[in-house]
């Protein structure tokens, strides 16, 4: 069963055993699940500087949200994911390092009615060289364990450690929109998608060279 969907059901009486002779059908009974995780998360493969996360997917979940650190830190860096997809590849991680994560499922579009957290999962990433080039990829643990963003009721606030260079956002589809930026400081600014439609967005930020993109939610 999906999560909290409301099902319908009814039952009537078989007089006879061929089934011929039927009673009325019950009055309509109602019931509705609630907003649960997935049963089970895990780390699948691990390397120098990325790992892949993933996880049983939850039939009727709108969307999974990711928090995860490195343990030596205090900064927690949370990615939301569309419901559809059931792993996560995260990059920029340092070699050598253990990293926590935990999961939970979003059962509207607005992250109001969510399962509880997972248990906690673990992971050390292999000790090498590290890769100095960085993919197009999702906000790494490493490169966000100093990105906090906050969604106000004005719009979205982003604060990096580095100065920000460059802000894109693209939709689902992979389109650049038009986004209100104002910039508060070298390091943070107030993201604004009014007239956009709730939901998940690409956003693409450069900051000390490097051009990385994380998903945020518009609500």
């Amino acid at each position: 069963m999906n999560n909290a969907t409301t099902y319908e059901w009814q039952i009537q009486t078989s007089c006879d055993l061929s089934g011929s002779v039927l009673s009325p059908w019950s009055a309509s009974n109602f019931f509705t699940t609630g907003c649960y995780g997935p049963d089970s998360s895990w780390t699948s493969a691990t390397g120098m500087n990325h790992a892949t996360l993933e996880w049983l997917d939850v039939p009727g979940a709108v969307a999974y949200e990711i928090t995860g650190r490195n343990v030596v830190t205090t900064n927690y860096v949370t990615i939301i994911v569309n419901g559809e997809v059931n792993q996560k590849n995260v990059f920029g991680l340092s070699p050598g390092q253990t990293y926590e994560w935990v999961i939970r499922s979003w059962c509207d579009a607005n992250g109001v009615n969510t399962s509880t957290w997972s248990a906690n999962n673990t992971f050390t990433t292999t000790t090498s060289q590290r890769l100095s080039a960085l993919g197009n990829e999702d906000f790494s643990f490493e490169l966000s364990q100093n990105l906090k963003v906050n969604y106000l009721a004005g719009g979205i606030l982003v604060e990096l450690a580095l100065p920000v260079e460059q802000v894109q956002v693209f939709d689902v589809t992979g389109r650049e929109l038009h986004a209100q930026i104002q910039q508060l400081s070298k390091t943070s600014f107030l993201l604004s998608l009014k007239g956009q439609s709730e939901g998940i967005y690409l956003l693409g930020l450069r900051s000390g060279g490097v051009f990385n993109s994380s998903r945020i939610l518009w609500r």
